[in-house]
């Protein structure tokens, strides 16, 4: 998805929108144009009633929307209902722990929310109960190809450094045993 136009039209066919209206479309723009890095793009696009943070919201009200990137970030933005400025807000998103729907039990905030578990924080996506079981099982997808690369990465990290130190023994700079208590220690044995 690369334009604001795609994003929105993703999010009304697959159930994001509690409200459909083309202004979230200003929104997605923002993120393009001001908040994206080199290289970053997006691979899913979220509207929402509003973005928490640690269970307070941080952007409520307006048309509110967020995305994941490529990159393992979460960038929100939010362009107010009164003044119309973007604000936005962005969280990286490295050994999410747990991601969890967490249902509404009270009136005065009657949005259920998705809230993921990280290292320091807990950001949390709100709208209506439609919405949320719509979106919940492409959050859900989008932190399992998280953890997947993550994996991966580490695998690969292993896999070099038991290369390495075996080129080490190869060369004579380290003996058999250093290189066998290496190996014990990067196996996690």
């Amino acid at each position: 998805m690369k334009t604001a136009i795609d994003m929105y039209e993703f999010c009304v066919k697959h159930g994001f929108c509690s409200q459909k209206t083309p202004k979230y479309i200003r929104s997605f723009e923002y993120i393009i144009d001001s908040c994206l890095e080199k290289d970053e793009h997006i691979l899913l696009p979220l509207t929402l009633t509003s973005y928490y943070n640690n269970g307070l919201p941080l952007l409520d009200g307006g048309y509110t929307v967020a995305v994941f990137t490529n990159k393992k970030r979460i960038i929100s933005c939010n362009r107010g209902l009164f003044t119309g400025k973007p604000k936005a807000t962005a969280t990286t998103v490295y050994a999410a722990q747990n991601i969890e729907m967490i249902r509404s039990r009270s009136l005065s905030t009657p949005f259920d929310r998705i809230e993921i578990d990280i290292i320091r924080n807990k950001p949390g996506f709100a709208n209506t109960t439609s919405c949320v079981d719509a979106m919940f099982p492409f959050v859900l997808e989008l932190f399992h190809q998280y953890q997947k690369q993550e994996t991966i990465h580490e695998t690969v990290s292993t896999a070099d450094e038991l290369l390495k130190f075996k080129n080490l023994y190869d060369m004579g700079i380290i003996t058999q045993e250093e290189f066998e208590a290496k190996k014990k220690q990067l196996l996690g044995l």
